[in-house]
């Protein structure tokens, strides 16, 4: 009789379980459904609902259609859905970082390699906006944004460069010392598509500053160490040639080496 009300519970238990079970993934695919049809603010509520379920909230699938749904937002030319949706790239990205962080064994972190490229990249050119318009300190704080969603040393490089252009060099050494010594090691993760060009870019930039800034020397240092790391690329050896010109006669041949 024992044994037949223990096998009777365990039943019920796993009845129970499975239910639970099904029905979640049933209402996730209600997620899927509503963002495939392109009901982006819908799915944002349902998403929202289970992230705050306790039952619900460690399940990594409604961080991401939050993220998707968020992404579409912030590409909308609806102007109202732009006025009220001013973050929805940056909620993009936070919420693609708790996706990352939920979904532990990357399962269906490496099933949304496509949309985390999209993503990426609309947040580097948000970034790049930033960067240009001399707003190095938010350039900066989501180059450390980013880096929470992917690993990157030419990225790492990239906001060393704007901390050193907001005078923050305490930060900017940390960063720039760990990605070229992370780079010229092989060590490290760079995960994100094309940010080697990144590096590139960031790097001329920064010794273009150092010349306007009348520091020749260290802008030839910084070129010299950067073709040590890409040392068959023409960017850098024609900016290394540029730092040449404007130095003195006197000084050229000793720092050609």
């Amino acid at each position: 009789m024992k044994k037949f009300i223990l096998y009777t519970l365990l039943l019920t238990f796993c009845c129970t379980v499975f239910n639970s079970y099904a029905q979640q993934t049933d209402e996730f695919e209600k997620l899927k459904k509503l963002y495939i049809e392109r009901k982006y603010e819908a799915c944002l509520m349902k998403s929202e609902k289970y992230i705050y379920n306790e039952k619900t909230k460690r399940e990594p699938i409604p961080y991401l259609y939050l993220s998707k749904s968020y992404y579409e937002l912030s590409l909308s030319e609806d102007p109202d859905i732009q006025e009220y949706y001013t973050k929805a790239l940056k909620n993009a990205i936070k919420y693609a970082i708790k996706f990352v962080q939920k979904d532990k064994k990357g399962i269906y972190t490496n099933m949304s390699t496509e949309f985390f490229n999209k993503l990426i990249k609309s947040y580097l050119e948000t970034i790049q906006e930033e960067y240009e318009s001399g707003k190095y300190i938010k350039a900066s704080a989501n180059f450390k944004q980013l880096l929470k969603l992917k690993e990157d040393n030419h990225v790492l490089f990239a906001k060393g460069i704007c901390n050193s252009m907001n005078n923050n060099p305490a930060e900017a050494n940390k960063d720039i010392t760990l990605a070229l010594k992370n780079l010229k090691s092989n060590a490290g993760v760079n995960s994100i598509l094309n940010s080697e060009i990144i590096f590139i870019n960031y790097g001329i930039d920064y010794t273009d500053y150092l010349i306007r800034n009348e520091k020749v020397d260290s802008a030839l240092s910084t070129i010299n160490t950067l073709l040590i790391i890409k040392p068959g690329n023409n960017s850098l050896k024609m900016q290394k040639s540029k730092i040449l010109e404007v130095i003195p006669d006197n000084d050229e041949e000793e720092l050609k080496d």
